[in-house]
């Protein structure tokens, strides 16, 4: 009897240790993100009250992202202009120089959005993760034949 009380009160802790945990990954989450597209450190209630909200299921972490990204204060570090705030989110969502010919294309999605930042910064995530997945693809095809061609049996001659 001993022995299913200690293990329910294991469980039960466990449990109320979830939800605590989930909400710190949330909190450090997006406490990087104010670091790395804000350029400073969030207040404490800053991170706490988007934390809430992807805890509670009404935001996702993309919602967080987009939001910040389409953000004026965002759009001030890159002195309220359009190409420029294009051009940070290359830097900071790809770690590199968007092209000239992506620049033009995201501005036109910007001018059928009728200006709408949180719409395209939706839609430039959503690019990100396809090229991130399909970069993430690539290298796994390389990895596989990297190994065929560790331990593939070679011919003796």
């Amino acid at each position: 009897m001993k022995v299913l009380a200690r293990l329910m009160l294991g469980l039960l802790l466990l449990a109320a240790a979830a939800p605590a945990q989930a909400q710190e990954d949330s909190e450090e989450t997006i406490y990087r993100f104010y670091q790395r597209y804000l350029k400073r450190s969030p207040h404490r209630s800053e991170v706490r009250a988007w934390a809430r909200r992807v805890d509670d299921g009404s935001e996702s972490m993309t919602d967080v992202q987009a939001k910040l990204l389409a953000s004026r204060e965002y759009f001030d570090l890159a002195r309220r202009n359009p190409r420029l705030w294009l051009r940070a989110m290359g830097r900071d969502l790809l770690d590199r120089e968007i092209r000239a010919d992506e620049v033009r294309n995201w501005m036109r999605a910007l001018d059928d959005a009728d200006g709408n930042r949180l719409q395209v910064a939706r839609g430039f995530l959503h690019a990100v993760n396809i090229e991130q997945r399909q970069r993430w693809s690539e290298d796994d095809r390389d990895d596989r034949d990297r190994d065929r061609d560790r331990y593939s049996p070679r011919p003796r001659w």
